[in-house]
C-alpha cells in the first residue's frame, strides 16, 4: 500500500501516544515509501482544545509521517489547528 491511515480517535492521551508510537514502529517493516498517518478524532475534541493540540504536537514530535484531521466539520477553530501543525 502507499499508506496507511491509523484511526486514533480517543481522548486519553496515554492511550493515544500508545497508538502512534505503536503504529510508527511498523514503519521498520513496511517496504520503503510506505507511509503511516496518524488520525486524529477532533469530533471527539469539540471542546477539549488542548487535548488536540497535545495530540498534534506529540505527532510532530515523533516525526509523524502525516495527520489526518477527522472530521473537518467537527473543528471549532481550524485557524489554530492549522497553526500548530505548520508551526
Amino acid at each position: 500500500i502507499d499508506f496507511a491511515v491509523v484511526m486514533n480517535y480517543t481522548d486519553d492521551f496515554d492511550l493515544f501516544k500508545y497508538l502512534s508510537l505503536s503504529s510508527s514502529s511498523m514503519k521498520r517493516i513496511s517496504p520503503s515509501g510506505s507511509k503511516i498517518i496518524m488520525g486524529i478524532g477532533t469530533y471527539l475534541l469539540k471542546n477539549k482544545q488542548d487535548i488536540l493540540e497535545k495530540q498534534i504536537r506529540f505527532l510532530k514530535k515523533i516525526d509523524a509521517d502525516g495527520i489526518c484531521i477527522f472530521s473537518y466539520d467537527s473543528i471549532e477553530d481550524p485557524e489554530f489547528v492549522y497553526s500548530i501543525i505548520n508551526e
